[in-house]
C-alpha cells in the first residue's frame, strides 16, 4: 500500500512550492554562495512525488543549483501563485530561506509557509516564536505528516489530528505528538525526478568527477549509532529502516532507462546489514545495469566478502568516516571503532580492489591539542586511501556536542541555535583556527607532493578503468586549477 492516494481523480487540489535554499556564509555578508548543488535535494523530490500523487500540483525549486538570487525566488515563486511553500532548512541555508520566506509572505499575506527537515524538527515551537511569518513546521520524516497537513489545509480544518506538526492557529502555537518513523520504506513512492532537471554533477570539493548522468539514490534510512557531532539518532530515532532489494531495483531500473551512470547511495549507513548489501548486489549483477556506484560504509561493518561482493556489482568509490587518528578523540566522538580498525578496513577494501576509497577527517574537538591533530595528519598519510576530506568539527544544533557545550556555559545557545558553530572558534578551545589553518596548509601538501602518492596512484589509474575515464574526463583546466586549490589549501574542502 502507498502512502499517496488520488483523493478526487484528475482535479488539483493546491497548488505547492517545494524549495531547496542557498547555503550562506558570514564572511559573505550573508548573500547566498553561487555555487552550483552538486546533487538534487531528495527529501524535497520525495514529498513533491507524494504531493503529485495525492492530486497536488507541484513545483520543486533548487535555489543553489538554479542559481538564483532571493528576489529572483520570490519572483519565479508567486509567478505560479501557490498556496504552501515548503522549506527544507538545515544550518547552512536556514538564513537565506528565512530571508525568502519573509520575502514571499509580505508579497502575499495569505500564503502558507511551512518548514520541514532537521531545524524544523528540533526547533519547531522556537521558530514559530521567532517568525511571525511562519505558519507550520513538519517533524521528522515528512512523507505522512506533510501529505495530512495539505489533506487538513485544503479541507479547511485544523490540523489538530495530524502527528509531527507544529502550527499556528487562534494566535497561539500548537504541537501534535511525535509521528513514528515511517516502518515499511516501500509504502514511500519512488522519487520522481522529473521535478528537476537532471544536469547534476558529481562533485568532490567542487570538481566534476563525472561527466556522465548522475543522482542520488537512497536504499534505507536511519543509524543506530550515537556519535556525538550527528543529528541523525535525534532525527530517526535510533531506528533502522531498508527498502526491499526489489523496490531498490525497480528504482534502479527507471534510472536506466533515463540513461543515468552515476549513482550514489546516501543512505545514513549503507553497510549497516552484511546480508542486505550481498542481496543487493547480487540483483544489480543479475540486472546487468551499466551503472558505476558510490556508497558510504562503517568502518566497523566491513567484510572482505561483503567488498567483493560490492566490487562486482560496479561499486567503485566507498567513503569512510575515519574520524580522527588519536582514539582519545574517537572515544569522545563515541565513534564505536578503533584505529586497528580503521587500518584493517582500508586493507580489506584494497584487497577488494575497490578503485577508490575516500575518507572524513574531524580536526578541532574542544580539548584537542595540536599534538593530537597532528597525529591525525600522520594517520592520514599511512593509511593507503585515495582522498581525506578534512573538516573542523562543528557544533550542530540537537548533536550531543553542542548539548554538552551548552551545558557546560561555553556555547551561547541564544547565538548560535540557528546556524551552529566550528567548536574551533569557542572560547577556550585548545587550538586556534589560524594556526591549525596554517598546519593544514603546510602538511595537507605533504600528502600529496609526494613520490609514493604520486607513482600509486598512477599505477591504479592505469589498472582501474573506472580511474582511467575519470582521468581521460577531467583533463580541463577549470578541474585541474580547483585541483591545485585544493591541495594548497585543505580549508577548502
Amino acid at each position: 500500500m502507498s502512502i499517496s492516494h488520488l483523493s478526487v481523480a484528475n482535479q488539483i487540489l493546491m497548488k505547492i512550492d517545494l524549495i531547496s535554499s542557498s547555503p550562506m556564509k558570514e564572511e559573505l555578508n550573508q548573500k547566498e554562495e553561487t555555487f552550483s548543488s552538486s546533487a538534487p535535494p531528495l527529501g524535497l523530490l520525495y514529498l513533491a512525488t507524494c504531493a503529485k500523487q495525492d492530486g497536488h500540483e507541484v513545483k520543486v525549486i533548487d535555489q543553489p543549483a538554479q542559481r538564483l538570487s532571493s528576489d529572483q525566488l520570490i519572483d519565479r515563486v508567486m509567478s505560479h501563485d501557490p498556496d504552501i511553500v515548503g522549506f527544507s532548512v538545515l544550518c547552512d541555508n536556514l538564513k537565506s530561506a528565512k530571508i525568502s520566506a519573509a520575502g514571499l509572505k509580505a508579497r502575499n499575506p495569505n500564503l502558507r509557509v511551512v518548514f520541514g527537515n532537521y531545524q524544523a524538527t528540533f526547533f519547531a515551537r522556537r521558530m514559530l516564536e521567532s517568525y511571525d511569518w511562519l505558519d507550520a513546521c513538519v517533524r521528522g520524516e515528512g512523507e505522512v505528516n506533510f501529505l495530512e497537513y495539505l489533506d487538513a489545509v485544503e479541507g479547511n480544518k485544523d490540523p489538530e489530528q495530524v502527528q509531527g506538526i507544529s502550527y499556528r492557529a487562534d494566535g497561539r502555537i500548537h504541537e501534535t505528538e511525535n509521528r513514528p518513523p515511517i516502518k515499511n520504506l516501500d509504502t514511500i513512492p519512488i522519487v520522481d525526478r522529473s521535478f528537476l532537471p537532471s544536469n547534476y554533477r558529481n562533485c568532490v570539493s567542487g570538481i566534476d568527477v563525472s561527466k556522465r548522468k548522475f543522482t542520488i539514490l537512497v536504499s534505507s534510512r536511519g543509524c543506530p549509532y550515537s556519535c556525538t557531532f550527528c543529528a541523525c539518532r535525534a532525527f530517526t530515532g535510533g531506528t533502522f529502516r531498508a527498502r526491499s532489494t526489489a523496490n531498490v531495483i525497480a528504482e534502479l531500473g527507471q534510472l536506466r532507462e533515463k540513461k543515468y551512470r552515476d549513482v550514489i547511495f546516501v543512505d545514513d549507513n549503507f553497510t549497516l546489514n552484511k546480508k542486505r548489501v550481498l542481496d543487493l548486489c547480487q540483483e544489480i549483477r543479475r540486472e546487468k545495469f551499466d551503472m558505476d556506484f558510490t556508497a558510504l560504509g562503517r568502518i566497523n561493518h566491513s567484510s572482505l566478502d561483503m567488498f567483493r561482493e560490492m566490487k562486482r556489482a560496479s561499486f567503485c568509490t566507498i567513503m569512510f568516516g575515519f574520524e580522527s587518528g588519536v582514539q582519545r578523540i574517537l572515544d569522545q566522538y563515541n565513534k564505536k571503532i578503533t584505529l586497528d580498525q580503521s587500518k584493517h578496513t582500508v586493507r580489506v577494501a584494497r584487497r577488494a580492489g575497490i578503485d577508490s576509497i575516500l575518507g572524513t577527517f574531524l580536526i578541532g574537538a574542544y580539548d584537542e591539542t595540536y599534538e593530537e591533530a597532528m597525529q591525525t595528519i600522520k594517520f592520514i598519510s599511512k593509511l593507503d586511501i585515495d582522498f581525506p576530506q578534512i573538516v573542523f568539527t562543528r557544533a550542530l544544533p540537537a548533536t550531543q556536542i553542542y548539548d554538552t557545550l551548552v551545558q557546560q556555559g561555553i556555547l551561547d545557545d541564544q547565538k548560535y541555535w540557528e546556524t551552529g558553530v566550528d567548536v574551533i572558534d569557542l572560547p577556550g578551545a585548545r587550538m586556534k583556527r589560524k594556526a591549525i589553518s596554517a598546519i593544514l596548509h603546510s602538511e595537507y601538501q605533504k600528502l600529496f607532493y609526494n613520490f609514493k602518492y604520486m607513482f600509486r596512484a598512477t599505477i591504479r589509474g592505469f589498472a582501474s578503468r573506472y580511474r582511467r575515464e575519470l582521468f581521460i574526463n577531467h583533463i580541463n583546466k577549470p578541474d585541474l586549477l580547483q585541483l591545485a586549490s585544493i591541495l594548497r589549501d585543505p580549508r577548502e574542502l
